[in-house]
Formats: structure tokens, C-alpha cells, sequence
């Protein structure tokens, strides 16, 4: 690949995770966690990748988490005490392989937002708790987001990897959040033409 387009591609990874919570963090006793797993699904000749964003309700603060992996990615992250809620997530997408065979030639930039989550995607935490929030799974064809249960599956690989999770008490909340094909939209559609 060339090193303009390394360059750009890395600078904006940079730039994106700027305010990224931090994955795996080193856990204290009173400490609050929530635990939760994800992946994209991308069409075929499409990599792309998305940002979940959620808000202290109480501060105002908002966050976010980046979704790069195809593979289910099981994770911890540290948070204050509160209630916090899923407010949106951005969609950002390239095609470097073109339906008539072109590469990189061409690169195809699809954007898209999702529409704003209006009642649901609600959870509070206490000081010391630990939840697991769910699968959050982004399926770029349908143009949704779902959360599902795959408590049993991610509590125990969490748990193999990292000794300080192995003895907590993990409530289950995936069902709580109640977030089924949040769907978005296509904001941009941008071609770029690389040599």
C-alpha cells in the first residue's frame, strides 16, 4: 500500500480515538465495569468500522467505543457510578474492491448515522457493580445495530483473561437495554481515486 495512504489511514485512526474509553483497564475493589462484546458485519469488498456513543446522564459526559473486528470481540471497560445511555453510533465504511475488479484505484467512502435512540439503551451503575450489557452487533448490509445475550459465551472468556473480573459478581443486563435494529442512514458517499 502506499505510504501517502498509510499515513492517511493511520492519522485518522489517531485523530477518531481521541476520548476512546479504555479497553481492560486495571481494576481497583470499588471500581465500576461494565462488560460487553461486539463485531461489524460488512458486505463483502467493504472494511469498515463504527463508534458507539453513550452519555452520563448525570455529568453529561459522552463516550465512545470503537468497533473495528469482523471476529466477536469480548472486552471490560471502567466506569464512575451513574446512568448512562446509548445516544448513537456512526457508521464508517470503504470499498477498496470495486464489482468490476478495480483495487484501490478508487476507494468508495460510505458515512452513516444512526438515528437517535429515543426511550431505550438505558442502564445505571453502582460503585462496585459490574454488568455485562450484551453483544453489540453491527450488520452494515441490514443497515442495523442489535444487542444480544451472549452472556454465558463472553462472561467466560472475560473471565479466563483477566483474573481481576473472576471474582466479581456479573449481573446480567442485556435484555434491560432493549436495543434491537437501531437503524441509520447514509450521510456521505464520497469516492476517492488513489494512484
Amino acid at each position: 500500500m502506499n505510504k501517502i495512504i498509510q499515513f492517511f489511514i493511520l492519522s485518522i485512526i489517531i485523530i477518531s480515538l481521541n476520548g476512546c474509553v479504555e479497553f481492560n483497564p486495571p481494576l481497583k475493589k470499588g471500581d465500576s465495569a461494565i462488560i460487553l462484546s461486539d463485531n461489524v458485519k460488512n458486505p463483502d469488498g467493504v472494511s469498515g468500522n463504527a463508534f458507539l456513543y453513550f452519555k452520563n446522564l448525570q455529568t453529561g459526559e459522552e463516550e465512545y467505543v470503537y468497533i473495528s473486528s469482523e471476529k466477536e470481540h469480548t472486552y471490560y471497560l471502567k466506569l464512575t457510578e451513574g446512568t448512562y445511555k446509548f445516544t448513537h453510533w456512526k457508521y464508517n465504511a470503504c470499498r477498496y474492491t470495486m464489482p468490476d475488479g478495480r483495487t484501490c484505484k478508487e476507494m468508495h467512502n460510505f458515512v452513516g448515522h444512526s438515528e437517535p435512540l429515543k426511550k431505550n439503551g438505558i442502564f445505571t451503575i453502582k460503585k462496585g457493580e459490574t454488568l455485562y450489557l450484551g453483544h453489540f452487533e453491527l450488520d452494515a448490509s441490514t443497515q442495523t445495530f442489535t444487542v444480544n445475550d451472549h452472556y454465558l459465551k463472553n462472561i467466560n472468556e472475560v473471565k479466563k483473561r483477566y483474573p481481576k473480573i473472576k471474582k466479581r459478581s456479573i449481573e446480567n443486563y442485556s435484555e434491560k437495554l432493549n436495543i434491537k435494529d437501531w437503524k441509520f442512514y447514509i450521510e456521505r458517499h464520497a469516492i476517492f481515486g488513489f494512484l
